[in-house]
């Protein structure tokens, strides 16, 4: 019970050459030397390049860690990694973490000080020790923008971050789509056009961009119900595609549309 501290590995070479033979899949545990998270939950993590993957914020031992750690993916080495203005980036956790295309990252939502927030941060990589200086971004106080939630998924794609789903203050859970775009510091919301399709909401699902499109996989629909759908959402045509049987075609407001 409670948070774990194990590393476990999935070689995805033999997953994609595998076909019907699902006996080849092998996890593997893996041992890894330094200073690492140990025990944790609810944290976020993204992989910097094809060695290092960077973990960020969750629940240690009951408390929420305000630290960020790397992990070297060739020598299974751990090491903290100095994080400025920690004293005023509160510690989270249940936030979603999205890389972006200059290698730094952004951090929207979670629980901070056990309140679900809205806050959304970015962090700079700097120099060859890979120091990290965070900030709250700029955005108009008197701007729309996404509801206060946590278990959402993010994701960045043209120097902007989307932000799907999630859950709000009252255990509702969400499906709208909010874009931030990083060069006009602005919030905006994906509208639903009537006719089109749009994914059914969730909450503890993840989601990648690849090929200027972003899939969304899985996640919490009600309590007793997990999901196993995929869902991609073209920036192109900015409409969503998926094969999830609780999806539907919009005829209305959705789950935190404001």
């Amino acid at each position: 019970e409670g948070p774990i501290s194990s590393l476990w590995r999935l070689n995805l070479t033999v997953c994609r050459t595998m076909g019907e033979d699902t006996d080849s899949v092998m996890w593997e545990c893996i041992s890894t030397t330094g200073k690492g998270p140990g025990s944790i939950s609810h944290h976020s993590s993204y992989m910097v390049d094809d060695s290092n993957v960077i973990i960020y914020g969750g629940v240690s031992c009951d408390e929420n860690a305000n630290v960020v750690f790397k992990l070297n993916l060739d020598r299974n080495i751990w090491t903290r990694i100095a994080f400025k203005k920690s004293d005023t980036i509160l510690p989270r956790d249940d936030h979603a973490i999205a890389i972006r295309e200059d290698g730094g990252f952004m951090v929207f939502g979670g629980f901070v000080q056990g309140s679900r927030c809205n806050e959304t941060l970015s962090f700079e990589c700097e120099g060859a020790n890979a120091d990290l200086d965070g900030d709250h971004v700029k955005c108009d106080e008197n701007a729309v923008k996404p509801l206060i939630r946590a278990s959402m998924s993010a994701a960045c794609c043209n120097n902007k971050l989307w932000v799907f789903g999630g859950q709000d203050d009252d255990n509702n859970k969400l499906c709208d789509l909010w874009c931030y775009d990083m060069a006009k510091c602005a919030w905006s919301q994906i509208k639903c056009n009537q006719g089109d399709y749009w994914p059914c909401p969730r909450s503890g699902h993840s989601a990648v961009t690849w090929n200027s499109k972003m899939y969304i996989f899985g996640g919490i629909y009600e309590l007793t119900k997990e999901l196993n759908d995929l869902v991609c959402y073209d920036f192109a045509s900015m409409k969503f595609s998926g094969n999830d049987d609780q999806g539907a075609v919009c005829s209305g407001q959705i789950p935190g549309e404001i």
